[in-house]
């Protein structure tokens, strides 16, 4: 659903080996409006992973155009894991965004 609450289809593809092969963590990429996005969520319950993306060209949504905090570590981003969020990146390119997520780290169940 987007911000007006109307269905919107775009292509996607699934991040291979989320977390190093981590099966809990799953996350497809799509591009909308010229930026990319990631669609996010564990599969079996909550957690907190860790990201190798710059705070400042990460926005997280809750749901398409509702922002939730981020919260910046060491340069990285810690996100929430549970039910299906999204990340809106800047300036990032699709490749830079996968191997981001290929090397994310399952931090603990929440």
């Amino acid at each position: 659903m987007n911000e007006p609450g109307e269905y919107e289809l775009l292509p996607y593809e699934q991040i291979p080996r989320v977390g190093g092969g981590n099966p809990s963590v799953q996350a497809f990429v799509f591009e909308r409006e010229g930026k990319h996005y990631v669609v996010y969520w564990h599969v079996s319950g909550e957690a907190n992973v860790e990201v190798s993306l710059a705070p400042d060209k990460v926005r997280l949504l809750e749901e398409l155009g509702k922002e939730m905090p981020l919260q910046p570590h060491a340069g990285k981003v810690r996100l929430p894991a549970g039910k299906c969020r999204y990340l809106e990146l800047n300036g990032m390119t699709r490749q830079e965004v996968i191997t981001a997520f290929q090397n994310t780290k399952i931090l603990s169940s929440r």
